[in-house]
């Protein structure tokens, strides 16, 4: 009886080891799932600002575009929150980055923001210049056609041949 007790209390104890192991195989299998699941979220949510960058990024392209080709005041601010959303985006993937390569890439991301924001704000300057050259060409334009629209001044004004002449070259002018 001694030996069916002890054989008993072997397999009981057996028993209770291999519950032990198969609790903490569960509770590491369920714990590894879990990390795996964080782990692919980290990664969803870098993808997901990757793209929103991307799409912030050409969207900010666009609206400059529009800004240089109809000067429309709304594209220049519509440009200027873009970009800086963009740099949201480049200051929340920093914010996740683990290693190195990632740091390294969120500091290129960075400095294409600040190129962008210098080619932008270049874009913008040269734009508002054409615009003032042009406003003022357009002035001096109007001033001389008021001036070739209005008869000369002349000291001989008495003088058929000369008058023929003026009157000929400021119509020569006008059809031109």
């Amino acid at each position: 009886m001694r030996i069916r007790r002890k054989l008993l209390l072997l397999v009981l104890f057996l028993g209770a080891a291999l519950l032990v192991n198969l609790m903490a195989l569960g509770y590491l299998a369920r714990t590894m799932i879990a990390g795996l699941q964080d782990i692919e979220q980290v990664a969803l949510e870098r993808q997901l600002i990757g793209v929103e960058m991307q799409a912030r990024l050409r969207s900010a392209e666009a609206a400059l575009y529009r800004y240089v080709i109809e000067g429309e005041e709304g594209f220049r601010r519509q440009f200027e929150a873009q970009l800086a959303s963009f740099e949201a985006g480049v200051e929340a993937y920093r914010g996740q980055a683990t290693n190195a390569s990632a740091r390294q890439w969120a500091g290129a991301l960075a400095d294409s923001h600040a190129q962008a924001q210098l080619l932008g704000a270049e874009m913008i300057l040269l734009r508002d210049q054409y615009e003032d050259a042009f406003v003022e060409l357009d002035q001096v334009h109007t001033g001389l056609t008021q001036l070739l629209d209005q008869p000369p001044p002349s000291a001989h004004t008495e003088d058929p041949a000369y008058r023929a002449a003026l009157d000929g070259m400021q119509q020569s002018l006008r059809d031109m």
